[in-house]
């Protein structure tokens, strides 16, 4: 049995190269031998799902994660990702709680904050954003996507100059330089 086990991690780590090459066919093919043979195999159904998103076929890539979570509740990276395709569809309500399971699971996980106030500023829920992108900037102060989000709702939230520091960070820590007309 642990042989049949390491040889299913060798195809789902092959399958994983072929994703990040950008072989999607070729995963999917590898990743469909894998749950043919063990359809309770969780890491072949987040990374089924990971090729379904990564070719914008949401549905699939949600049903995929969902089965993911059936076989193993506690993946805070099937969580994650089941939060990002659930935006893509609008369905934010339902992301916002993918997030909140992940941060159940890892507190500290940043970007999981980042996306819970992205939701969140998506939900018009702005305070409540701007708490989470504090809560980013306090585990990575150098997070260029939390200032320019933290920027953004302050926008939302009619505080133009202090949005514009925020803005101004994000732009230092790109390392593009915007030239202001005055």
């Amino acid at each position: 049995m642990g042989h049949s086990g390491e040889n299913s991690d060798d195809r789902l780590n092959e399958a994983d190269m072929l994703l990040e090459s950008g072989d999607y066919s070729g995963a999917l093919m590898i990743l469909d031998e894998i749950l043919e043979l063990d359809p309770d195999d969780a890491g072949a159904w987040y990374s089924k799902g990971f090729v379904f998103d990564s070719l914008d076929r949401f549905d699939e890539a949600l049903q995929c994660y969902d089965r993911a979570l059936e076989l193993d509740p506690d993946c805070a990276s099937a969580w994650y990702s089941r939060g990002i395709v659930l935006c893509a569809l609008d369905r934010f309500a339902e992301a916002l709680r993918c997030y909140d399971r992940v941060l159940e699971l890892e507190p500290d996980d940043a970007g999981a904050w980042n996306n819970k106030g992205s939701v969140l500023r998506s939900l018009g829920r702005f305070e409540e954003a701007l708490r989470c992108y504090d809560r980013v900037l306090k585990l990575e102060p150098d997070d260029m996507a939390a200032w320019h989000n933290k920027g953004a709702t302050l926008d939302d939230l009619g505080y133009p100059e202090e949005a514009a520091l925020c803005y101004d960070r994000s732009r230092e820590l790109s390392g593009v330089e915007e030239h202001r007309q005055g």
